[in-house]
């Protein structure tokens, strides 16, 4: 897992959104933490400019991509949500922190 993106969108999740429904908002503040820039509503465009995604799940594509999480890991072991679909502000970000911690935990016992 990329411990570093899931903080720096953990971090930003908490600090901007502090109410209101924000997993939708994971998969796209992972891209935007990754250099890649919004042009329109829902369209991305890779830091090398050379692609665009604006599809949900090609963004929830690139987004896993980029945070390095496993299916498992966006699903919960079998939850009916995906992290980036989960209903609830509270449970987004409980397991959000989870899957940061658990990476950071990780790297320092590496």
């Amino acid at each position: 897992m990329n411990a570093k993106l899931l903080r720096a969108v953990l971090t930003r999740i908490e600090e901007f959104r502090p109410s209101g429904e924000i997993a939708a908002d994971i998969a796209g503040r992972a891209l935007l933490e990754s250099k890649w820039t919004l042009t329109a509503a829902n369209t991305f465009r890779s830091p090398d400019g050379k692609r665009e995604v604006s599809a949900c799940y090609e963004i929830e594509d690139e987004a896993q991509a980029l945070l390095d999480v496993t299916d498992d890991d966006l699903w919960a072991g079998g939850d009916f949500e995906c992290l980036f679909t989960v209903a609830g502000r509270d449970e987004a970000v409980r397991r959000l922190r989870e899957l940061t911690e658990t990476a950071e935990e990780a790297i320092a016992n590496a």
